[in-house]
């Protein structure tokens, strides 16, 4: 991810927010989502992959490193990923997933998290996720 690739990547951040029934009940801030962007260029421990169709973004990842609160020991996590529906089922998601743990490796990472908070093609996610390798292993909840 690039800084000439900011408004794209801010306006897939606003279809996954339009699609997804959890963050669709917040309200879009399209200036918090750009410095939310900006900080992922400057900060060395975040990450931005993007896949385009042309000069279109039509998925992308965004991640980080850090340590757990109880110890110093390295994980990548990622704060979403995101593919536009009709690009669903391609090898789109693999290859940005493969390219973010790719990133997490010069970083000796020990653990990789992915996560699952939008709800958006719930048992599609879950099938995927176990796919490609990542257990299950708890639930998030929430309450509004």
């Amino acid at each position: 991810m690039q800084e000439k690739d900011i408004n794209s990547v801010v306006n897939l951040g606003e279809e996954l927010h339009k699609e997804s029934p959890i963050f669709n009940k917040n309200v879009w801030d399209r200036e918090k989502a750009m410095k939310f962007a900006k900080n992922i260029i400057e900060n060395p421990m975040k990450c931005g992959f993007l896949a385009f169709d042309g000069k279109e973004l039509v998925g992308m990842i965004l991640g980080f490193i850090d340590t757990h609160y109880f110890s110093y020991d390295k994980f990548l996590s990622e704060y979403f990923v995101y593919v536009k529906k009709e690009k669903r089922g391609s090898s789109l998601g693999i290859r940005l997933i493969n390219e973010w743990l790719e990133w997490g490796k010069l970083y000796d990472v020990n653990e990789v998290w992915l996560q699952y908070t939008t709800n958006i093609d719930l048992d599609r996610t879950d099938k995927f996720f176990n796919k490609i390798g990542f257990n299950k292993i708890g639930y998030t909840y929430v309450r509004s």
